[in-house]
């Protein structure tokens, strides 16, 4: 495969030069005499066969950084020069000289302004069958030549609605070849992009461009989740949920959620055999607590919590185990419930308002967590990632696999993969295309920018030099990912958005130790022999220089 080199930049060129003088000494006597020290009032007489005396003169302390740089268009290498200075009355003989830490930056991709066709390949993947959907190669690029376009198209259910499934995606594909070069120092991304929907107030709910990679293996297998859609999948049975360690019941923002002649049954008969079972959502408690639904009061039976009002606060504080010690914790976006303690239940978070938002049962026969608010409405990353955990290890220290139920429309069960992710948890051979949706379950999304983190619509950004994680290109082959993303199912009446994302001039550009033949180079016009490993070289020159000892007397 033929990639295009970019930037070439050798480090610590070392430069020895070895200086030659015969010295004629008519002095047959230190023949006999080789370790007597010579005073300056010795008389030594005898003449006989010369001796030669050889003196070098080298110089190591010469390093140069010589940053070279290559032009893919007119495959022409910029020169830079390495001299040391000689002694007086000194002239060269040879000139030996050594590379190391010999870098390059080199653009992996393989035709990266989507010019022609074999390189990338086109796939999707969607919940429901979209009316339509694109993604070509043909589309204007920034510079009026080709770009890659991806575009969605909703699902219609017949009432003049559309609807958007969680993950839904469209991408491309392209093995990245990168195993002839050493270990790897740095590696960048850089693109120009573009995002367009035709409803713009509408496309903050969920839509991305991405970039992903595929990492080949999980850093742990004994740790899983199974993701599981309400709206795809259909209703959890006790059955499936027997077989996992934790469950995992996301309600988001939406109400209503919990069906009290389906959902609900299987949920208690799960608990009742001793299951463990975390409930996050931010209008759970008004709907099930006998308050907006009477005849459904699963918060208050199973998870010992009733509502207690509407709260206005922004903050969350840790009361009581497991929880003590998690502070002042941000939370945006619509108001949530707080909630009231029953007999079997305990406090164990509140907002700063001091009205309860968490309440914890360790009983007998299971135990649970409810939390009040939506979990995707923790401001902080970290934050999530700090209280899944320690209601994970509350709910069950040992937890080896948990099934995350996906039954609201906000991104907080997208926000639960990915921390579940972050505490080695992977999706299970069951989940294939869940993380991402990409049909391989070990891709790791390594950038994203939402369609409402865009400045502009309908208007080229570059993005800038984006630092990446070195470990995921360190195999010989790495599987990479572009592409648009529907990060939460979502209904919409009226005008669709059809979110469209334009990428153009996509260079992964990886710096990394290379052998001198990698890189065809040369020192005064002389080929460098390749070291033993990346990065190393040398060089040796003899000829053309005035001084020659073999015509010198």
């Amino acid at each position: 495969m033929k990639l295009s080199r970019k930037i070439i930049i050798i480090t610590f060129i070392s430069i020895i030069l070895l200086m030659l003088v015969y010295s004629i000494y008519p002095l047959n006597s230190l023949l006999n005499n080789k370790n007597q020290l010579i005073k300056n009032n010795d008389l030594l007489s005898n003449y006989g066969t010369p001796i030669p005396f050889f003196e070098y003169a080298n110089r190591t302390n010469n390093f140069y950084y010589l940053n070279l740089l290559y032009d893919n268009y007119t495959t022409l290498t910029t020169r830079d020069a390495a001299s040391i200075s000689l002694p007086p009355n000194w002239d060269p003989y040879k000139l030996e000289g050594e590379i190391f830490n010999l870098q390059e930056t080199r653009n992996w991709v393989n035709d990266s302004g989507f010019e022609s066709s074999g390189n990338w390949t086109a796939r999707t993947f969607h919940n429901y069958s979209l009316d339509s959907w694109e993604i070509n190669q043909n589309s204007i690029g920034i510079n009026g030549s080709n770009a890659a376009y991806f575009k969605l198209d909703s699902y219609t259910d017949g009432d003049d609605s559309t609807y958007y499934s969680r993950f839904d995606n469209l991408y491309y594909t392209q093995n990245i070849i990168n195993n002839n070069r050493g270990n790897i120092s740095e590696v960048n991304l850089n693109f120009d992009y573009k995002v367009n929907a035709f409803s713009w107030d509408l496309s903050s709910l969920g839509y991305s461009f991405f970039i992903a990679v595929n990492t080949s293996a999980p850093p742990n297998l004994n740790k899983s989740y199974r993701y599981w859609s309400t709206s795809y999948h259909g209703v959890p049975n006790s059955t499936l949920m027997q077989n996992y360690d934790l469950v995992i019941w996301s309600c988001g923002d939406k109400m209503d959620t919990i069906d009290l002649n389906t959902e609900r049954p299987e949920l208690e008969t799960y608990m009742d055999n001793g299951g463990s079972v975390y409930l996050t959502g931010s209008s759970i408690a008004y709907d099930y607590s006998g308050v907006g639904n009477p005849n459904n009061r699963i918060t208050e039976q199973y998870f010992k919590a009733s509502y207690a009002g509407y709260e206005t606060a922004d903050t969350i504080n840790g009361i009581d185990t497991p929880y003590n010690g998690f502070t002042n914790v941000p939370i945006y976006g619509a108001g949530p419930d707080y909630l009231s303690a029953q007999s079997g239940g305990y406090s164990c978070l509140e907002y700063n308002s001091s009205n309860i938002s968490g309440v914890k049962v360790n009983g007998s026969t299971y135990k649970s967590m409810f939390h009040s608010f939506n979990y995707g409405t923790i401001t902080s990353t970290q934050d999530q990632k700090d209280l899944l955990n320690r209601t994970i290890n509350f709910l069950n220290e040992s937890a080896k696999n948990i099934l995350v139920i996906d039954d609201g429309t906000s991104d907080s069960a997208e926000k639960l993969l990915r921390n579940l992710e972050g505490l080695n948890f992977f999706p299970d051979s069951n989940s294939k295309g869940t993380q991402l949706n990409l049909q391989n379950y070990y891709y790791k999304n390594i950038f994203s920018i939402r369609f409402d983190e865009v400045e502009e619509k309908n208007h080229w950004f570059n993005s800038g030099n984006i630092a990446i994680d070195k470990s995921y290109f360190e195999n010989p082959c790495t599987e990479l990912l572009i592409g648009l993303t529907s990060s939460m199912s979502v209904y919409y009446s009226g005008t669709d958005p059809s979110p469209e994302v334009w990428i153009d001039n996509f260079n992964l550009d990886i710096t990394a130790k290379a052998y001198p033949s990698d890189v065809n180079f040369s020192v005064n016009n002389l080929n460098i022999q390749d070291g033993i490993n990346f990065g190393s070289g040398n060089f040796e020159q003899s000829e053309n220089f005035l001084f020659n000892p073999s015509k010198d007397k």
